[in-house]
């Protein structure tokens, strides 16, 4: 849905107009309601499996340098992501003049490319060490930015989906594992994917405000990119040495 909603969306706009984008997009979400309504079990279908044990407080697990290591690393992917996705559409029709749909198909790219990437990057993360794929991912990530800041040409726009889409597959597959293996130890899996969660969503939300903000202060929408690049490196660096003790979650 998230790799075809750009598509679809950039493909309507250039047929009938943004107002139609927005109908259709609405349209579609009640559609969901009514299949929801529909094809969901009963309430009085669940079976609702109540555990004994308390649940470690977040105090408590923001104590282990692994989680925050994880949730850092994890921040930092999706500052990047948050700023592609915000202004990509922009500096593509003003720099390099393509239509919507075409913008649509390059940030769909960017989510097929990660959707194939993420399976054979779970099997990787099940046989070998996570973080290793965690940073190769982290490394990608990198690039993307970097070369996204330097773009010339619109083929540069279609590298850029490609490393960041190989990037983000292995960082939030193998991320997203860690999480789980450090949950498991702690006996606390809920609450560290929600932590992880939470980091991603932080993530989302202030890559675009600090992006305007670049944006607004040097008149260069590309710097925007550069800022981006340069925090994640900063932040892959401060996770590498939080998660060093890992093995220790991951020997169990």
């Amino acid at each position: 849905g998230l790799s075809a909603g750009p598509i679809f969306g950039g493909t309507i706009k250039d047929t009938f107009g943004i107002q139609a984008s927005f109908e259709a997009m609405g349209a579609a979400c009640l559609i969901g309601v009514f299949l929801s309504l529909l094809l969901l079990p009963s309430v009085k279908d669940e079976r609702i499996n109540v555990k004994k044990a308390i649940p470690k407080k977040y105090k408590d697990l923001i104590r282990y340098k692994s989680v925050i290591g994880v949730l850092i690393i994890r921040y930092g992917y999706m500052v990047c992501v948050g700023s592609f996705w915000s202004f990509l559409p922009l500096i593509a029709d003003s720099q390099f003049g393509m239509s919507s749909s075409a913008i649509g198909i390059l940030v769909s790219a960017l989510v097929l490319i990660n959707a194939v990437i993420s399976y054979p990057a779970g099997v990787l993360a099940d046989i070998s060490s996570k973080r290793f794929w965690v940073f190769l991912g982290g490394g990608f990530t990198f690039a993307g930015m970097l070369f996204l800041y330097s773009s010339s040409d619109v083929s540069d726009l279609y590298i850029v989906v490609g490393l960041l889409g190989i990037g983000g597959g292995f960082l939030t597959t193998a991320s997203t594992a860690m999480s789980a293996v450090i949950g498991k130890k702690l006996s606390a899996t809920g609450s560290v994917m929600s932590l992880l969660m939470a980091g991603h969503s932080a993530g989302m939300f202030t890559g675009p405000l600090l992006s305007g903000i670049v944006m607004d202060m040097t008149g260069n929408p590309n710097r925007a990119f550069e800022m981006g690049a340069v925090l994640c490196l900063i932040l892959l660096i401060i996770g590498y040495f939080l998660t060093k003790n890992f093995r220790e979650f991951d020997a169990v």
